[in-house]
């Protein structure tokens, strides 16, 4: 009789936390695969990536090639799921890895800009500045860093396959893109942002 509460709040919410989480996180990979896309495109403007993903369709405006790149990429990963088991909660780990060492780089980023280059016109500011050595700071960007960074460390030392793939594949990264900037001619760092080129 004790548990009976407990039986019945699992009874209840159990479904509706099913149905949430399946909203969630079906627009957690919507917003992944679209902004993975979009980021593409950007880094091919600027020569980071192939010129072929920086076009635009002629009609529907978006950048067709680097959405269909990156939604075949995630249906070729989740292929290993359907035949090793517990790969799909590795493969979540794994994105868990890569989603917060980006937000937390985009933290230190803002912070960044905030230091080096105070002068840039602000039209929105986050509030609750806070102000060190004559720089305004926003709070919330120093909180968003140390709670990413502090998650993905502790994911790191926590999901060996996290760890091992993810840092592999970000070894693998820099190789390609090493290559690719030589074999283009350009330098590493620096590029003049290209055109983007329309289907017609």
């Amino acid at each position: 009789m004790a548990n009976l509460p407990s039986a019945i709040l699992r009874t209840i919410f159990a479904p509706l936390v099913a149905i949430a989480a399946s909203g969630i996180l079906f627009g957690a990979t919507n917003a992944g695969v679209l902004g993975s896309s979009r980021l593409v495109f950007n880094l091919a403007a600027e020569r980071q990536f192939p010129r072929a993903l920086n076009r635009v369709h002629g009609q529907f405006r978006t950048p067709y090639i680097a959405i269909a790149a990156f939604s075949l990429l995630a249906m070729l990963i989740l292929v290993p799921g359907f035949f090793a088991a517990g790969f799909f909660a590795d493969l979540g780990a794994l994105y868990v890895f890569g989603s917060l060492l980006c937000f937390a780089i985009a933290h230190a980023s803002i912070l960044s800009l905030r230091i080096r280059r105070p002068d840039i016109p602000r039209p929105f500011k986050l509030g609750w500045n806070i102000k060190v050595l004559k720089r305004e700071l926003p709070l919330p960007t120093i909180l968003g860093l140390l709670l990413t960074s502090a998650v993905w460390i502790i994911v790191v030392l926590t999901q060996p396959f996290s760890r091992l793939t993810g840092f592999a594949w970000m070894v693998a990264g820099l190789v390609i893109y090493y290559f690719y900037r030589r074999r283009a001619g350009l330098p590493l760092t620096q590029t003049p942002t290209i055109e983007t080129h329309t289907e017609v």
